[in-house]
């Protein structure tokens, strides 16, 4: 087909009236922003004040009044009725402030809440003031151009307004859910947060007034709290300073300066100026109490910017990198709380989305995050290595607290069961005395009958067996209170060895020391030490001297595990430890082929109590294995 010449041919854009829905309804995320957003609209009008009002009378209404510079007829078909539609206009930077809007959409927000909206409007030197009325329902069909829908408007006198040299006022009504304190409380937090608590506004408050709810201006002071705060600045030039103040535990236990700052340069940027505080606190509950919520928040020429810092939005990556340590990163994000603040004049390419809810992901906007999120991780490094070293000190501490409370008790103990040996051991003397005397008498008076004979046996027996109880018991006191010195163990092995010779000849039980020779140098009790190796060997001399294949054999054994670590072992070839019992050797009163029990419970309690260990293993092929650990502890 041959294509006719024809001359230049343009189309255009109709837009439907159900935009408008698109713009607002659906496009502001729930009804506390859209309040917020209809307030920005009053600061951009050069308010110094903005109250919102709550009629809890059925059906609700909602109005929302500035003293701004209000518009006349021509301004408000030019601005208001233009979606899209922004003008730098003269009031704003007659009330000294920088402007918020740039979208031209902010406006729309009213059909987030409610169906019909008035807007009384009227300039300083106006007689009457401008009434528009919008029914959003009219812009619900899709099939009507949003020009050929009709809004009505009137001139009026209004006595509300006629208090302002000018201003306006939006008048919700049918609003499009039912609001109760919790949805107040939600509104005044959102409205309290809109604004730094850092930085005042230059003349420009909020209010907001509910019959029966708490009301008045709205402000959220923000009160720092104990815990560490981080404060960074970057200039537009590239210069970076940094400011930290540490929580005093920090100062007092690590040394620490309470502040340190730091400057530096930093280099070109695509953006900044930026300044920001972070405060990790030690407890967030007055602060959640005060309406702020963890996070970190930006704040553009002094108002917040959706929706950095809420609950669901983690723009830092600080939730996502604490689940990425399984719950262990250093700080914890319920106890963080963040300001960062620009201005749009000086960072121009930091720019909003549509529905001013976040900024644009611009290269500026990556090489920001990526700034803010550098310092972040600057905070997280340094609580990082104070925790740790905290914790160092603090089980140190606790440690070295511990050990001085083990010396005590068993200094106490000592001297208690030093005093109830010595008063038992009289009773004891004077019981075995008694019976052997009553013995001789009736020895002398004919022969024993067995029942006397065996009785006082029995006797003689248990006299015997608490006497070496009691000795045991002089022994371990001894043990527990005596000092720390430094020792030769192979001189000492071979000295208390000599006081066994003669009971290992007498059975018939060899007995052999390895790596016995002098050199070996450790600091222990020497009171303990002899305590401990004289029951291994009395235990290991009456196990050899049952075992299996004769003749026993015992063997006494240094062996150096580190430099100033050693294990000393007796090793005997009897029978071993009975399965049952290999669990329960240091527990109490737990007899075996080794004895009752409470030799080898003296022992552990002596050995740990200076700083030792005692333990169990099997021998191959048969027998057992006991030891003590050693170190040489400066």
């Amino acid at each position: 087909m041959e294509e006719k010449e024809q001359g230049d041919q343009t189309l255009h854009f109709e837009p439907s009236a159900y935009l408008q829905r698109l713009l607002g309804r659906e496009l502001i995320s729930n009804e506390y922003i859209a309040v917020a957003e209809l307030v920005k609209n009053g600061y951009d009008a050069g308010a110094t004040e903005v109250v919102i009002e709550l009629s809890r009378d059925v059906p609700q209404s909602l109005v929302i009044s500035d003293n701004g510079t209000g518009m006349s007829l021509e301004e408000f078909n030019r601005l208001w009725m233009v979606p899209g539609y922004s003008e730098k206009t003269e009031h704003g930077k007659a009330a000294g402030r920088p402007l918020l809007g740039e979208k031209g959409i902010g406006r729309f927000a009213a059909d987030k809440l409610a169906r019909v909206l008035r807007v009384v409007t009227k300039k300083a030197g106006d007689e009457d003031a401008l009434c528009v009325t919008f029914d959003w329902a009219d812009f619900e069909d899709r099939t009507v151009m949003m020009r050929d829908v009709d809004i009505p408007y009137t001139r009026l006198s209004d006595p509300d307004l006629g208090r302002y040299r000018s201003g306006t006022r939006l008048e919700l009504e049918e609003l499009r859910k039912q609001w109760d304190r919790k949805d107040w409380q939600n509104l005044q937090k959102e409205l309290g947060g809109l604004v730094t608590p850092f930085r005042t506004v230059r003349r420009f408050r909020i209010v907001a007034d509910a019959e029966g709810w708490r009301s008045g201006e709205v402000s959220s002071p923000f009160a720092t709290q104990a815990g560490y705060t981080y404060a960074f600045s970057l200039s537009k030039g590239g210069r970076i300073t940094r400011r930290i103040s540490r929580p005093r535990r920090s100062v007092q236990k690590l040394g620490r300066p309470a502040e340190e700052t730091s400057r530096r340069m930093y280099g070109t940027t695509s953006f900044g100026p930026v300044r920001a505080t972070f405060y990790y606190v030690d407890s967030a509950r007055s602060l959640k109490r005060a309406g702020f919520e963890p996070g970190v928040a930006i704040y553009r020429d002094g108002f917040r910017v959706e929706p950095y810092g809420r609950e669901d939005d983690d723009w830092l990556k600080i939730k996502t990198r604490k689940a990425s340590r399984h719950g262990h990163a250093p700080i914890t994000p319920s106890r963080l709380f963040g300001f960062v603040e620009i201005t749009r004049d000086e960072n121009p390419d930091l720019k909003d989305v549509t529905n001013r809810e976040g900024l644009l992901d611009t290269p500026e906007f990556m090489d920001f995050l990526k700034f803010v999120r550098d310092e972040f991780q600057r905070l997280a490094t340094v609580v990082e290595r104070d925790k740790e070293e905290l914790d160092t000190t603090s089980k140190s501490y606790e440690a070295q607290q511990a050990q001085a409370m083990r010396q005590t008790r068993a200094q106490a103990f000592a001297e208690m069961a030093v005093q109830l040996a010595h008063q038992l051991r009289q009773p004891l003397n004077h019981i075995r005395g008694s019976s052997t005397n009553l013995r001789d008498w009736l020895e002398q008076r004919g022969p024993l009958d067995q029942f006397v004979r065996q009785s006082t046996d029995r006797i003689e027996r248990n006299v015997m067996r608490m006497n070496e109880s009691i000795t045991n018991l002089s022994k371990v006191a001894r043990g527990l209170g005596d000092r720390v010195v430094e020792l030769d163990l192979g001189a000492f092995v071979k000295e208390e060895i000599s006081k066994h010779r003669d009971d290992f000849e007498q059975s018939g039980v060899t007995l052999q020391l390895v790596n016995c020779e002098d050199g070996h140098t450790v600091k222990f009790s020497r009171m303990t030490l002899g305590m401990i190796l004289d029951n291994f060997l009395t235990n290991a001399l009456r196990a050899a001297a049952k075992a299996d294949r004769l003749p026993g054999s015992v063997t006494v054994k240094i062996e150096q595990l580190a430099e100033s670590k050693y294990r000393l072992e007796v090793t005997d070839n009897g029978k071993g430890v009975a399965a049952e019992h290999r669990d329960k050797l240091f527990e109490k009163f737990i007899r075996s082929e080794y004895g009752f029990g409470m030799g080898l419970v003296w022992s552990r309690i002596c050995a740990v109590q200076h700083g030792g260990h005692v333990g169990y293993v099997d021998a191959e092929p048969s027998g057992a294995t006991f030891f003590v650990l050693l170190e040489q502890k400066e």
